[in-house]
């Protein structure tokens, strides 16, 4: 067998075990898990490596499971 083969298998082997042993995050407006893996699509491609969007409420997330800015939920006037 090919000797890069070998490489390229066991590199997709370690990355399938690190990406199974993250920890599952949690959205902390509506408390939904979020993906472990983000593929990013939208207008905000930048958050793949940032964090998350969640898909339930749109709250934007960073990696250490904090919110990030506004939410993109409508909440109700004071007024």
């Amino acid at each position: 067998m090919n000797p890069i083969l070998i490489g390229l298998i066991v590199g997709a082997i370690v990355i399938g075990i690190l990406i199974y042993l993250l920890p599952q995050t949690i959205c902390p407006e509506c408390k939904a898990p979020l993906p472990k893996v983000v593929i990013g699509k939208g207008n905000k491609p930048g958050m793949t490596f940032q964090g998350w969007i969640c898909p339930k409420c749109g709250c934007e997330i960073d990696r250490m499971g904090n919110k990030i800015g506004q939410s993109h939920t409508k909440k109700p006037d004071a007024t």
